[in-house]
């Protein structure tokens, strides 16, 4: 043990491996942080041939015949790792080459075409309206826009260009010990490789300028290798149809369909549908009127009037997302739905015409989808009522943090139908989005294969446009706020915030067991292992209130906890947030001097800086900025510096960026009348003048929280 210790302090980084035949010996209360390989029998029925490492899920072991007439088996560990060329081999495909002259071709095929006639062949059949026309469509782009062949390779760069090829082939098939030769050759290979960089950067500065930002965004991440793509194991048919009958796990209807292909219109153009109806209807888009849109969309007039959305629209596409590096379980997997361009249109007219229409029943404690209310908002509502309260002698604070398992997937059509005619949403409206909830069919794609069957699931999938919308005024009958206990929520995010003076809890219990039962009776399922309590309690003689139980499992208690993105702890000093925010914030600061060393230089530099790096740096600064300690604050200084030194020019330091924000923030509150600390700025509004009135303020921990240093930031100017 005390060579490994040496060996551990004087390489920290490198690869210890312990090999041997231990005899019924076990290391791993010595060695705990390295892991043991060998799981398979080594001898007779024994594990005696032991192999530790101090990497994690680095091998897989493998059992083989002994050597010769040893009496040891053979034991072959085999790299977990395996290279991206052997994992995503080169893929040949078809992609559409764009350009002016096919644009416009394709416009006047579309021009040219008489759209009526296919309402008069399929009258009100909108499905069959819907796919003749979408077969229609891929048949005029098929034949107006010119395609070309391309090998894609998973290890290339989007710079390397056939002379970079051609160069790495010629110093690959060199076999000669000319080193003249090959040395030449080493120096064409990386002035070309010089040039391509230069070219492709070349290209990023103009996507910049011609206001084409996605381009842009595509490009520095690809140079800067930042949030690549998690790639899903490969996996056969079965696995995927097991997935997808995971997904549908609350309906398990099922219909066979092998031609179940999803045929979304392939145009790279955002302009709307077709015409297809000359009548002279007119859009009306005023809350309490029925939604219509204009007369060239009449695919979307129909679905509106009939209430049903087309079948076509509504199947999913499920791309399997892992939660974690290395997924384990189904239940690992997020699945994101890809829909038709054409229906995502269609969601945001409606939710465009839906959000006034029923923000008089929204729950005022509801920060989601709020205009000029968000994820800053509901986190100082939460600290200013909690911090408030702790000013008291004898309070104490419980916050129980709430979470769902696919709250989206759970929305019961029925009974939304029945919210949405309380809020004064019309019949038609109600109608269609009932069937766009009920009966959407469904499949899982994988990078090779695809389930064989469609699933026919309930509730709006993660990735729709309407569904978080839809899930909020679900929810939204259920509210409770009140001086010493108040629930808030952010989407699907919900807590109930109880402020307990002298031990009384018997309203926050109340509150917890009513939305309990308020969650079971709509059907909402509550996870009660992820679900947690965070206690906050100052008092010298701390008391320890018994656990809550939610459906027979107590909720675990937790010193901190991730509400929004932040790091809450039960000291509310912001230690642990900062910690989050350095790691972040250094692995990010390395992707910048990784585009330094590429040449981006200027606005380029600056736009990934501010969008990725200044992004984790100041997350939710307003609610931290004037609470942090000097400690944490001089940390997160000196990574601004080191940035600032990438970019070669000078920033703003952290305190300029926090008063600069709280205040803008600060402003946003006074002006937006629905936001849920309205009243207590208006309490705090002067009668002799514009100025605000400080909060009184007895403990150094409110002082420094945001209202009271807002306004004092406010009436310095």
């Amino acid at each position: 043990m005390t060579v490994v210790s040496r060996l551990q302090t004087q390489s920290p980084n490198a690869l210890l491996i312990i090999s041997g035949d231990f005899n019924h010996v076990s290391l791993s209360s010595s060695l705990s942080t390295f892991k043991q390989y060998v799981t398979c029998a080594t001898r007779d029925n024994n594990i005696l041939d032991l192999f530790y490492a101090n990497t994690k899920e680095a091998y897989k072991p493998l059992s083989l015949p002994p050597l010769g007439r040893a009496d040891h088996n053979l034991v072959f560990l085999e790299p977990v790792y395996k290279p991206l060329v052997h994992r995503q081999p080169t893929v040949t495909r078809m992609v559409k080459k764009w350009s002016s002259e096919a644009e416009d071709a394709l416009r006047d095929c579309f021009v040219t075409t008489r759209w009526e006639l296919f309402s008069e062949v399929h009258g009100e059949d909108i499905d069959a309206l819907t796919d003749t026309i979408t077969d229609y469509i891929n048949f005029c782009e098929e034949n107006t826009v010119p395609t070309r062949t391309l090998r894609c390779f998973s290890n290339n760069k989007p710079w390397i260009n056939p002379d970079i090829k051609t160069l790495l082939k010629e110093k690959r098939a060199f076999r000669s010990r000319n080193r003249e030769e090959l040395k030449a050759v080493q120096i064409r290979l990386r002035r070309k490789i010089r040039e391509g960089k230069k070219l492709y950067r070349m290209k990023l500065e103009d996507q910049l300028q011609a206001s084409n930002v996605p381009g842009v965004w595509r490009g520095l991440k690809t140079i800067s290798g930042h949030d690549s793509p998690k790639t899903v194991v490969e996996k056969d048919k079965d696995w995927a149809d097991g997935l997808n009958h995971f997904f549908n796990r609350f309906d398990q209807s099922s219909v066979p369909s092998p031609n179940h292909k999803l045929q979304p219109l392939s145009l790279r153009t955002s302009s709307p549908p077709p015409p297809l109806s000359t009548s002279s209807h007119q859009p009306s888009m005023s809350p309490g009127s029925c939604l219509s849109v204009t007369t060239e969309q009449h695919i979307f007039n129909l679905s509106l009037k009939l209430g049903r959305a087309p079948q076509l629209w509504k199947t999913s596409c499920l791309v399997p997302v892992p939660k974690t590096p290395h997924p384990k379980e189904l239940n690992s997997y997020r699945p994101v739905a890809l829909t038709s361009h054409l229906m995502k249109t269609l969601e945001r007219l409606i939710l465009a015409h839906l959000r006034p229409l029923v923000s008089p029943s929204l729950d005022p404690l509801q920060f989601a989808y709020q205009p000029g209310i968000g994820v800053e908002d509901a986190i100082i509502y939460l600290l200013h009522s909690v911090l408030s309260h702790l000013e008291k002698a004898g309070s104490t604070v419980r916050i129980m943090f709430f979470d769902f398992s696919s709250a989206l997937y759970t929305i019961q059509p029925n009974l939304l139908g029945g919210k949405l005619q309380n809020a004064g949403v019309d019949h038609h409206l109600t109608a269609w989005i009932i069937d766009y909830l009920t009966n959407r069919p469904q499949y899982v794609r994988l990078q090779s294969c695809e389930s064989d069957r469609l699933l026919c699931s309930t509730g709006a999938p993660q990735g729709t446009v309407l569904a978080p919308f839809l899930f909020i005024l679900y929810t939204s009958d259920f509210r409770h706020d009140t001086p010493n206990c108040h629930l808030q929520k952010f989407s699907d995010d919900s807590a109930i915030v109880g402020l307990i003076t002298e031990g009384d809890d018997r309203e926050y219990r109340g509150l917890t067991k009513d939305f309990v039962d308020w969650c079971q009776q709509n059907l909402l399922q509550i996870n009660p292992r992820k679900t947690k309590e965070l206690v906050v309690d100052f008092c010298r003689k701390k008391s320890s209130p018994a656990p809550m139980n939610i459906q027979g499992m107590d909720i675990e208690r937790v010193t901190f906890y991730k509400y929004l993105g932040v790091l809450l702890n039960d000291k509310l000093d912001w230690s642990t947030n900062t910690d989050t925010l350095i790691r972040k914030g250094q692995s990010r600061l390395f992707l910048l001097r990784k585009l330094r060393s590429f040449g981006v230089q200027g606005s380029l530099l600056k736009t990934f800086y501010n969008l990725v790096v200044a992004s984790a740096i100041y997350y939710a600064i307003v609610c931290w900025s004037g609470s942090i300690s000097a400690r944490d604050r001089k940390r997160l200084e000196r990574l601004v510096r080191k940035a600032s030194s990438v970019l070669g020019c000078s920033l703003d330091t952290l305190e300029e960026v926090g008063n600069r924000r709280m205040l803008t923030k600060l402003k946003a509150m006074m002006a937006s009348p629905s936001h849920p600390l309205q009243p207590t700025l208006t309490a705090l509004g002067s009668s002799f003048s514009q100025r605000l009135l400080h909060p009184r303020c007895k403990k150094e921990r409110y002082r420094r929280s945001f209202l009271p240093t807002a306004v004092r930031l406010m009436n310095k100017k």
